[in-house]
């Protein structure tokens, strides 16, 4: 029975034979995260989605379950998960000839994100999308400047959101920043502050609206100690010539403008670890968890072993020890563009040589986060994890060759991840794999109206 309810998953959900196994996994790994039905049953529930109603307001409020766990508690006092996807559309410069304040600027952009903010709820299931905004965008490079065509953009994307019964994460990012200042943002500044001043007193009484305060936080450069950078992160300081806020500070001034909606914070490194975190530092007499009410802790890209321990070590400690509650904020898989290994000469043998060990024209090999080598395995697993954990998702995009492979969200065909799967974009047997299959079931078994029903 079990398998037959797994072939009927991978048939209704599209999914590749190669994950067939896997899907019986997944199932079991979805009871284990509090669903209370059967395996089979479950599988068999997971398709077609029924995403309607399913959406949960505010205000959004900290809390603890019933073990004493940290947990987001929603309006009606009972845990909210967050499942969704990032849609970046309106961190893209205005370079378009148009400038700041025409509306015509940000219509095209609206264009490419309402199919993506529909496809999250209808599609994936998801009950939350995650809206990047340049603060450089509404406040212009110098952040004195007030574009209020950018401001109502966003207010366009937030409304269609809501309507299609979507709650709403608003994130500050500022690495789309004009060149001449780009380096200069790398974490949060007064700019940040005003940029919230505005979005607070828009969206402070809005129950279906989050804050995420700073787009990954970068005043980190490599050799620095671990003090020194949670130190950063937490007080503020210099960092390269240019004086930012401590998030601490942000924090408690965008609590000080809105006391009740829930905030994200990301760590510092682009937010790939919050290990070392709750250390004492002698400096600062104290840890470097934010000391204001009604704060989630957003990893991205988790660092370190893609394994349960280095989750534990990263992330989950917040939870196993009682401190904060989670969400895996920004997260996805696939493989890198593939590189055509012509330009890799053929020695006397017939050989090719490897790739980094010759000169250009031929460049590295990158290194990425969004590709794990042991998809195949580590993948599952990690959904696991966050499952089992009570970890929501937020994933990233729906775009092609990321989780999707034809760049259409309203006609979706998600990327898959096979047995083929390479991180090296010389030896890419099968390309433009992606996590966007594993990531779609997931959704949709986690947040589908429609409970399981009995095989």
């Amino acid at each position: 029975m079990m398998r037959q309810a797994t072939l009927a998953v991978v048939r209704q959900l599209g999914l590749s034979r190669s994950l067939a196994g896997c899907a019986v996994l997944l199932a079991a790994v979805a009871v284990a995260g509090g669903t209370g039905s059967s395996p089979a049953a479950a599988a068999v529930a997971a398709a077609p989605p029924s995403c309607v109603g399913k959406t949960a307001a505010g205000p959004f409020t900290t809390g603890k379950n019933a073990e004493g766990r940290p947990v987001v508690l929603a309006g009606d006092g009972k845990p909210f998960i967050s499942y969704g996807t990032s849609v970046p559309g309106l961190v893209g410069s205005p370079g378009r000839g148009q400038g700041y304040d025409n509306p015509k600027t940000w219509a095209g952009d609206y264009a490419k994100d309402s199919p993506k903010i529909i496809a999250t709820r209808q599609e994936w299931c998801g009950n939350t999308v995650r809206l990047q905004v340049s603060q450089d965008n509404l406040l212009g490079p110098g952040g004195k400047s007030f574009y209020a065509a950018y401001m109502a953009a966003i207010g366009k994307e937030v409304s269609l959101a809501e309507r299609y019964g979507l709650d709403v994460v608003l994130n500050d990012s500022t690495e789309s920043a004009p060149a001449s200042v780009k380096n200069q943002q790398l974490g949060p500044n007064q700019a940040t502050v005003r940029f919230w001043t505005y979005l607070a007193d828009k969206y402070r009484k809005d129950p279906h609206v989050i804050f995420d305060l700073f787009n990954e936080p970068r005043t980190y450069s490599t050799g620095m100690s671990q003090a020194t950078q949670w130190r950063l992160w937490w007080r503020g300081g210099t960092f390269q010539g240019t004086k930012y806020l401590g998030m601490e500070t942000l924090a408690a001034k965008v609590r000080g403008m809105d006391s009740k909606t829930l905030f994200w914070v990301e760590g510092p490194d682009y937010s790939a670890s919050f290990a070392g975190m709750t250390t004492r530092d002698p400096q600062l007499g104290h840890n470097a968890l934010i000391d204001v009410k009604n704060v989630v802790y957003a990893i991205h890209h988790p660092a370190g072993s893609h394994n349960p321990a280095g989750w534990n070590a990263a992330f989950g400690y917040l939870l196993s020890q009682h401190i904060a509650p989670v969400v895996e904020g920004e997260w996805t898989n696939f493989e890198p563009t593939p590189i055509n290994i012509s330009c890799i000469p053929v020695g006397a043998d017939g050989a090719r040589a490897a790739p980094n060990a010759v000169p250009p024209p031929c460049p590295p090999a990158p290194t990425d986060s969004a590709c794990w080598d042991n998809a195949p395995w580590s993948v599952p697993s990690y959904l696991w994890y966050l499952a089992r954990n009570g970890i929501g998702m937020n994933a990233y995009q729906l775009a092609a060759n990321l989780l999707i492979t034809n760049n259409n969200p309203e006609d979706p065909v998600p990327t898959i991840i096979n047995f083929f799967w390479s991180c090296d974009p010389y030896f890419e047997l099968q390309p433009k794999e992606g996590a966007g299959d594993w990531l779609r079931f997931w959704f949709r078994f986690q947040n589908a109206e429609q409970p399981p029903t009995p095989a």
